[in-house]
């Protein structure tokens, strides 16, 4: 992970776990030219949380219309929430 990266994944894993209930429902993760980066957040992902729905972390690659936007190298996490947890 970078550093941004590595921030945002504890300041999630933290909200999702902070009370004392692992997050269980689904994960996505949204790529664009940088499969191992996607496939070590993921795995960081999996490990934090074991119980996810479907037992992993779902990756995709971004479209074009996204990826003209972002560019090589973006790495997205995306899961379900709700406003008052959140």
């Amino acid at each position: 992970f970078t550093a941004p990266a590595t921030k945002s994944f504890s300041k999630w894993n933290t909200k999702a776990n902070g009370s004392g209930t692992a997050y269980a429902d689904k994960v996505f993760i949204s790529q664009s030219i940088c499969m191992d980066d996607a496939r070590e957040v993921a795995s960081c992902v999996e490990q934090a949380f074991p119980s996810l729905r479907d037992g992993k972390v779902h990756i995709f690659p971004i479209g074009a219309t996204i990826g003209v936007h972002t560019g090589p190298g973006t790495t997205a996490l995306f899961f379900w929430g709700t406003s008052e947890r959140w």
